[in-house]
């Protein structure tokens, strides 16, 4: 951690640093702040254009805003939030499948970095050629089955 602070900011009861291109994580343990445990938390920092937008530009443009108290603090946690669950895991990911093309990575690897989605159920009853039947769930309506259809039509009926 000797590059210089850029960005500090609290998510999961951790303080995150962020200096240069790395993210440190420290908790407090009940011990003097020089004590507690330091975690490196990312190699993605401010030298990547979106960090340093998400934790610097963007959070001042909050601090200018007329969101005041505690919505101001929930508006910079939730882009905090954005930041550390899904943006610098997807720039990680992306930064792993760009490597896999000039290094060589073994076959096992190079599954697991790309992400198949699972079909759908439609998608499924498609490529198994499966014909829906009256008791099937049709996508976009909920689901009843055969019984509750009795159930209905006797009660119509008396």
């Amino acid at each position: 951690m000797a590059d210089k602070i850029k960005g500090i900011f609290v998510k999961d009861d951790a303080l995150h640093i962020v200096c240069g291109s790395q993210v440190w994580s420290v908790k407090d343990n009940g011990k003097e702040p020089n004590q507690w445990p330091k975690v490196h938390f990312a190699n993605v920092g401010t030298s990547e254009e979106f960090v340093d937008l998400f934790s610097g530009e963007l959070l001042e443009l909050v601090d200018g805003s007329a969101i005041y108290g505690d919505q101001r603090r929930a508006v910079k946690d939730a882009i905090m939030t954005t930041l550390t669950e899904g943006l610098m895991p997807a720039f990680e990911h992306l930064r792993n499948i760009r490597q896999s093309i000039t290094i060589p990575v073994p076959e096992l690897n190079r599954r697991q970095l790309v992400h198949i989605p699972l079909p759908t159920d439609e998608a499924l009853r498609l490529a198994l050629r499966v014909k829906p039947t009256a008791d099937m769930p049709r996508p976009g309506k909920h689901a009843t089955g055969p019984k509750k259809k009795r159930a209905r039509k006797n009660s119509a009926k008396r």
